[in-house]
């Protein structure tokens, strides 16, 4: 159980007991914009095809991608002579699975594919319908999580843990008469879904389901009232809600569920999940591009730049180790820019105590902590 903190903002602490050290994987040293590392091994995405560097095998006519939680794997939905193709490949380049989906609009910009560690693939085959395969590529279930609204709604997005045992749709914006409301899905079997989540007046930022499946937490956001994340058992049942001040952009779980850190532009908080509890909070000089907890060594682990306009390339990058325990800070600066992918999930593994891993951008960075 981590222990519980009476401060609210950490500060930098003068002294010379913390350190954090940063390098780039050898094997992603050179790599340009386009080409990401994934296990080991990289993958080039450029101009609506996915090459393999390890082989030289390359695939066109690429209508989305996606990558499993764990990178190792690539999704890639196909248009081929015989209609949409879905294709699974780890990253050397060996086919996993192969197979027809069902008809698609080629033109259709919502089309996405999301593959689960499991061998399963998602797939949204349209602006809120999403169909479930299995690693043999026949159909579990499918479903929807349209609104039906008469003034319109956006994309709906999903999230899900790594196995793919909860996956959540939702819709962030459904047009009201009134405002701007959102709701979510929970995909169960048999064409079914479970609603867990519905609001009139308060759209969805963001959703993160935890690494086991159990929980799920989403953040709302209302005109002229404060951001919340609101926590959710897996059958949708409501755990707490937590208001925050700072216009937040996201939230996850840590370790074995019992906090949740909420992030804003500038600043990270951690949470109890159940009760509430702000067991510290630490503000960021520069745009934070992503923080992450980690309750094991209770650090907070960020990564802050300025993104390049027009692009999903960062630079001014700094790294940042924010022990809550000891109430100190370490960080550095890396060299050059970094690339990221909307269909990447950029994220912070952890390797053993004081180490992480940024994985999801086209440089794979180690880091090193200590205090």
């Amino acid at each position: 159980m981590v222990k519980k903190l009476c401060f609210f903002l950490l500060l930098p602490v003068l002294g010379y007991s913390q350190s954090l050290n940063i390098s780039v994987a050898d094997q992603t040293a050179g790599n340009q914009y386009a080409t990401f590392g994934f296990d080991q091994q990289n993958v080039t995405i450029s101009g609506g095809g996915i090459s393999f560097p390890v082989n030289g095998r390359q695939f066109g006519n690429v209508l989305t991608f996606g990558v499993t939680p764990g990178y190792r794997a690539v999704g890639i939905l196909q248009n081929s002579m015989d209609g949409a193709k879905s294709l699974l490949l780890n990253t050397a380049a060996d086919t996993l699975a192969a197979y027809s989906t069902i008809s698609l609009n080629y033109s259709d910009p919502s089309l996405g594919i999301y593959p689960f560690d499991s061998g399963e693939v998602l797939l949204r085959n349209n602006i809120a319908n999403f169909t479930l395969y299995n690693s043999m590529g026949a159909i579990i279930t499918s479903g929807s999580s349209g609104s039906q609204s008469e003034r319109g709604e956006s994309i709906s997005e999903v999230a899900f843990d790594p196995l793919g045992k909860t996956i959540v749709m939702y819709t962030p914006k459904i047009k009201q008469e009134n405002g701007v409301g959102s709701q979510a899905v929970i995909l169960s079997d048999d064409n079914a879904t479970n609603n867990i989540f519905y609001s009139g007046d308060r759209s969805i930022k963001h959703v993160s389901i935890a690494d086991n499946g159990q929980f799920v937490v989403l953040v709302t956001e209302e005109e002229g009232t404060d951001d919340a994340a609101v926590i959710l058992d897996r059958y949708g049942n409501e755990l707490n809600s937590i208001s925050s001040e700072e216009e937040l952009d996201g939230a996850y779980f840590a370790g074995d569920n019992e906090e949740v850190l909420l992030h804003s532009r500038r600043r990270a908080l951690v949470y109890s999940t159940l009760q509430g509890e702000r067991l510290g909070s630490t503000s960021f000089r520069s745009p934070l591009v992503l923080a992450q907890y980690f309750s094991e060594d209770q650090t907070i682990i960020g990564v802050t730049g300025n993104k390049v306009e027009n692009t999903d390339i960062y630079r001014d990058l700094e790294f940042h180790a924010v022990n809550l325990d000891k109430r100190e800070i370490a960080r550095t600066g890396l060299d050059g820019a970094l690339a990221t992918d909307p269909n990447i999930d950029l994220k912070f593994l952890r390797e053993g105590r004081g180490q992480y891993r940024l994985m999801g951008s086209n440089k794979i960075i180690n880091l090193r902590a200590s205090f």
